[in-house]
């Protein structure tokens, strides 16, 4: 069992980029499911599948060879959650990267949390 599902999904991601896998397979959930929607938006995945083993589910990915992850880097982590208020968000990485934030209205970019002047968990970072 993965405890921090978040951090597996980016270290696939990673390791299929490095040796130029045009697919990946991660285990479903919610949180996951929302965070590669908004990576299909950014135009970083081309395809999401979802697929059932008997009583588990998976999603398969198709990375996007076009637009590769320049950063993809966990920043709020099981033992140091890190929160922050929408007057705190900023863009990552000089104005070249996405935060992705969870709010109480879902988990969004931090362009879309701070027009909703929402604040939350920082999640992860996207370039």
């Amino acid at each position: 069992m993965v405890n921090d599902p978040i951090a597996d999904l980016i270290v696939r991601l990673k390791n299929a980029q490095s040796v130029n896998k045009n697919k990946v397979r991660v285990i479903f959930s919610k949180q996951i499911f929302n965070i590669v929607k908004i990576l299909k938006r950014l135009g970083y995945l081309s395809e999401i599948e979802t697929i059932s083993e008997g009583k588990k589910k998976f999603l398969i990915l198709h990375l996007n060879n076009e637009k590769p992850f320049e950063v993809l880097k966990r920043v709020s982590k099981p033992g140091a959650r890190i929160y922050l208020g929408y007057k705190e968000l900023y863009p990552p990485l000089s104005g070249r990267g996405l935060a992705i934030i969870s709010t109480p209205q879902g988990i969004m970019t931090h362009v879309q949390a701070k027009r909703r002047k929402l604040g939350g968990e920082y999640l992860m970072m996207v370039a």
